[in-house]
């Protein structure tokens, strides 16, 4: 995941006295009045693919204070002041005006301004799922898998139609009766045979390319 991150030391002010109030007595060793001093201050900024949203972090000392923007964090400079006027902390029902006076606070802003949508992951960044350890076991299993695709055989559908075979008939003689009746049975069923043998050389092709490619998957895996 991409992500931004700034230390430095940092006033950081809201001059919204109710929601400077709200921020307060949740997090009652924060200062954010505007003559306070400078703190250390760490930033940290990620995009929420699943809310379509930018979340932020200031870590002021042992404080954090967890908060969010939408399409931008709305920076402007005035002066020794960066403002983000689009900010909402989780604490407060909406948005606030929140001044930045500091160390490097260009770089901030340079975020801020214009950086801020290279930490949005690309169109399929993040989605890659972790293979599999290949074994023999996990190949034999997918081959055999994939020859059962073809499908059962025509000759499983197969009844003897011939003449009775009784333990009286010759050995030679009981030969004959099967073969013709083999031979009935594929004379009526010679299109589905035909289908089944073209189907079953395609997947035997297909099947056979993809076990020599795992084969080659699992030796690079053991070297």
């Amino acid at each position: 995941m991409k992500y931004f991150t700034w230390s430095g030391k940092l006033k950081l002010i809201i001059n919204h006295d109710e929601k400077r109030d709200k921020l307060i007595k949740k997090h009652p060793s924060l200062d954010l009045e505007k003559n306070n001093k400078r703190y250390p201050t760490k930033i940290t900024v990620t995009y929420s693919n699943s809310q379509n949203k930018f979340l932020i972090t200031f870590k002021i000392g042992d404080e954090i204070l967890k908060g969010e923007f939408k399409k931008w964090a709305g920076p402007w400079k005035y002066g020794t002041l960066l403002e983000l006027s689009e900010i909402k902390f989780n604490i407060l029902p909406s948005k606030v005006k929140l001044y930045i006076r500091g160390d490097k606070k260009g770089e901030l802003f340079k975020f801020f301004r214009y950086d801020y949508e290279t930490i949005i992951p690309k169109k399929g960044e993040g989605t890659s799922k972790k293979r599999k350890k290949i074994t023999k076991h996990t190949i034999a299993k997918q081959y055999s898998k994939c020859i059962k695709k073809v499908g059962p055989s025509m000759w499983q559908r197969y009844k003897y139609t011939g003449k009775p075979i009784t333990k009286k008939t010759s050995v030679k003689n009981k030969w004959k009766l099967i073969q013709a009746s083999n031979k009935r049975f594929i004379k009526s069923h010679k299109k589905e045979m035909d289908a089944y043998d073209k189907r079953w050389k395609r997947t035997y092709k297909k099947c056979n390319k993809q076990h020599d490619k795992s084969l080659k998957l699992l030796n690079y895996q053991n070297k």
